[in-house]
Formats: C-alpha cells, structure tokens, sequence
C-alpha cells in the first residue's frame, strides 16, 4: 500500500514535469489502491496516464542501440558534471583557506602593531 505522503509528494513531482516514477506510483494508487483524489485543477490520473503513454510510445519507435546510447550519454553527463562539481567544491575550498590565511596575517599584525605602540591597519 502506497501512503498518502508518497502520492501527494509524486503527484507534486508529476505536476511539474515529465517523471515516469511519480506517474506510475499515481497510477498504481489510484488504479490498483483504489485512491480517490477529491478536487484540484488538474486531473492527476490523467496527467500520470499520459506521461507513461508517452514513454512507451517513445520508446516503442526507438531501436535498442538507441536507448542504450541515450543512457550512456546521460550517464556521461552526470559523471563530467560530477567531476566538475568536486572541481569547484575543491577550488573553493582551496580559496577560503589563502582568504583565511590572509585575515590570519592582517590580525596578527594588527595584534602586534598594537602591541608596539603603533596604529593598525
């Protein structure tokens, strides 16, 4: 049995754009469970139907050596932005420590300036 937490969160999923699981977990819900939704603008059943028509048909007209590269390349694509993200996270990372290396320096020689007797910086 689905909870009424997971449908609501999928059909706010669903509502926003293409998402095979939300429809499906909709559709099973309502179908199978026999969930009842009561009000609302939009007709979530129809929504979710359609979403996974569309995917069947999508995929019905494509040959195999397609879908399989389509996965590969998203799989690519996650992994280089990945790499790209651990970049930046690393870049910033190494910034924030010359920044706090830097305001290190600046007070200790302020502290020392004022220990001498001069004015700081």
């Amino acid at each position: 049995m689905i909870s009424r937490r997971e449908i609501e969160k999928a059909r706010s999923i669903l509502l926003r754009g293409n998402d095979l699981e939300s429809a499906v977990i909709i559709l099973e819900a309502m179908i199978l469970n026999n969930y009842i939704e009561v009000g609302g603008r939009v007709n979530t059943l129809k929504v979710a139907t359609r979403q996974i028509i569309n995917f069947v048909n999508e995929y019905k007209t494509k040959d195999y050596l397609d879908i399989v590269r389509e996965k590969v390349e998203a799989n690519n694509k996650a992994n280089q932005l990945e790499t790209d993200k651990q970049k930046l996270i690393e870049y910033i990372e190494k910034k924030i420590g010359e920044y706090d290396e830097t305001i290190i320096e600046i007070v200790l020689q302020n502290v020392l300036a004022v220990a001498k007797g001069e004015e700081s910086k």
